[in-house]
């Protein structure tokens, strides 16, 4: 087997330090892009594989990257996330580097980021640029590997036949066990159930409070200090209270030199009350 060229900042078989890692932005702005590009390598890894690993989309690439590319390369492989999206701009570069290629190129998991299902009936302002890139792949390649079924919908207003131009595979990440895709076992999901939450503090206000009574109502996520932590939006002391009636109360949160709250008081109404301890506060995780 030839080598494989994966659309891809780093390979999970290297081990670059944390400073080459953000020096190099090995994996641009989101760490969770090397799940699915794990997902891809795991795929593929047999006995005599070769692989490297080369962010193709960046425009960075001469005439003689590409026939070296086209000379040592069996395959060219984009292992993709939402790239149907506004705000992405360098799939034109992707477009020209796939047309440049004398070799076959392969798409696992493209997918469509839109609200509803009508959205795609109304058109978006990349449209013209997804055929140009759907034309160059399917011009090397049998295929393109959809992430979901609304992609699938999305291609098929666009005048692409599902199993002639494409076919929904997921998203790579799940193949990250290789050949065996074990299927999830359900677990209740009740209020002792563990639950990780990670979010930033620029999210929407309303996302960021849906986590947070998420958290509160999970004891098993409850944030556990001796009583008392900093709040990290406001670094004023934040305190959770029980009252008599098995109400836990979130203060409000006001950043220093606010009017107002940035988030009201919570409340929940539940029973058994908090353990002693346990605290949490709206700008908090």
């Amino acid at each position: 087997m030839g080598k494989i060229l994966i659309h891809a900042g780093m390979s999970p078989l290297d081990r670059p330090s944390m400073d080459r890692v953000f020096r190099e932005h090995l994996f641009t702005t989101n760490s969770g892009n090397l799940l699915f590009q794990y997902g891809a390598y795991r795929t593929m890894m047999t006995d005599g594989a070769e692989f490297e690993s080369r962010f193709l989309h960046l425009g960075d690439l001469t005439d003689a990257d590409i026939e070296r590319i086209n000379a040592e390369c069996e395959c060219v492989v984009l292992p993709m996330a939402n790239n149907f999206r506004v705000g992405f701009n360098l799939m034109g570069n992707l477009t020209a580097f796939v047309r440049r290629l004398k070799i076959p190129c392969v798409v696992m998991g493209v997918g469509l980021q839109a609200d509803s299902a009508a959205d795609i009936q109304q058109g978006f302002p990349f449209d013209d640029s997804t055929r140009a890139f759907v034309d160059a792949v399917l011009d090397h390649s049998a295929l393109l590997g959809l992430r979901g079924e609304l992609t699938g919908e999305y291609l098929k207003k666009l005048g692409y036949t599902p199993e002639r131009h494409f076919t929904v595979i997921g998203c790579p990440s799940m193949y990250s066990r290789g050949a065996r895709l074990i299927a999830p076992q359900p677990k209740p999901l009740d209020a002792d159930a563990p639950i990780s939450i990670n979010y930033r503090k620029e999210q929407p206000e309303s996302l960021f409070r849906f986590m947070k009574v998420t958290e509160i109502n999970s004891p098993a996520t409850a944030c556990c200090s001796s009583g008392w932590r900093r709040c990290p939006c406001c670094t004023t002391a934040c305190r959770s209270t029980t009252s008599t009636a098995g109400a836990w109360t979130i203060p409000a949160c006001t950043p220093p030199g606010a009017a107002t709250p940035r988030f009201a008081a919570v409340t929940r109404w539940a029973s058994p009350a908090p353990r002693p301890g346990y605290s949490s506060c709206p700008g908090s995780g």
